[in-house]
Order: C-alpha cells, then sequence, then structure tokens
C-alpha cells in the first residue's frame, strides 16, 4: 500500500516505488492507494483503477481481502504461472483488480461479500 511504501522508503510515488524497490524482482505489482484505488504495473501495463465509495465502518482486513480478491480473481480468470511471466492479458487484469476491490470495499462496508462468490453467484 501507499502507506506500507512511505512508512518503510519514505516514498509514496507508485511509479517511482515500483521502479526503485521492486521491478528488478517482481514483474507484477498492484499497488493500493486506500480510496484511492490501486494502480498496476505488470509488462507494459500501467493502469489505475478507483476505489469503490463506500463509508467505512473499519478498516482493519481490508488489505487481507484484497489480497483475498486478487487470488480469487487469478483463479477465476484461470491465470497461470506462465501468463504472470509472458504477460496478463489487461482484460484479465481488469477483473483481478476489480475482485480486489470489491472484496475489500464490502469487507470495509461490513458485509459479508465473500459468501456471495462462494456461492457462486458470479456473472
Amino acid at each position: 500500500s501507499d502507506e506500507d511504501f512511505l512508512n518503510i522508503y519514505g516514498e509514496n510515488d507508485a511509479l517511482q516505488v515500483f521502479r526503485d524497490h521492486v521491478d528488478f524482482y517482481c514483474k507484477n505489482f498492484i499497488y493500493t492507494m486506500g480510496d484511492n484505488g490501486a494502480r498496476i504495473f505488470s509488462h507494459s501495463l500501467d493502469k489505475c483503477y478507483e476505489a469503490n465509495a463506500v463509508t467505512p465502518v473499519s478498516t482493519v482486513g481490508a488489505g487481507d481481502n484484497f489480497n483475498a480478491g486478487v487470488l480469487f480473481g487469478l483463479i477465476k480468470e484461470n491465470v497461470t504461472l506462465d501468463d504472470l511471466t509472458r504477460g496478463v492479458p489487461e482484460s484479465k487484469w481488469d477483473s483481478v483488480v476489480r475482485y480486489a476491490i470489491d472484496f475489500s470495499s464490502f469487507y470495509i462496508f461490513g458485509i459479508v461479500f465473500a459468501i456471495k462468490f462462494s456461492c457462486g453467484n458470479i456473472s
């Protein structure tokens, strides 16, 4: 998250953080920015995603749920290690990041969102 990188490295510019601290060992990087959304860097992709507009009940666990949404999205979109190495299509990243934002947002909002997904109610 932007807050973590500010605390650890004293930087909160997403592109600078990616170039200075991530790119040399990981080509896929999702940078979260709280209510400002998220930004992904992956091979030739650099894209921002808006956050959902919610009134937070609590932000405790939101990052964990964001990560769960990423994993869910990667599985749902059938993203393989080979895809991650060679490049994931933008449309699949759009879906993955949307799941991540939705998982974290609805957790913050206080709704048990994951139950909807585990019951197979996804279009």
